[in-house]
């Protein structure tokens, strides 16, 4: 939400006093959300990876 009311501070017209303490959430606050974001998928794709290559359960049992 913050993210957005920065993005609406900064629209209608440039004030430099706005400009810098946007760049300030940017770098302390948003930037590690992201990067958080980021780990999050990476750790997601390597549990699908995993997931995928295992074998099938269903050729263990024999008739």
């Amino acid at each position: 939400m913050l993210m957005m009311q920065d993005r609406n501070l900064n629209s209608p017209t440039y004030n430099r006093s706005t400009a810098v303490a946007i760049g300030l959430n940017i770098t302390i606050t948003y930037l590690a959300c992201f990067q958080q974001l980021c780990q999050s998928w990476q750790r997601r794709q390597l549990q699908e990876q995993q997931w995928r290559l295992r074998p099938s359960r269903q050729h263990q049992f024999s008739a």
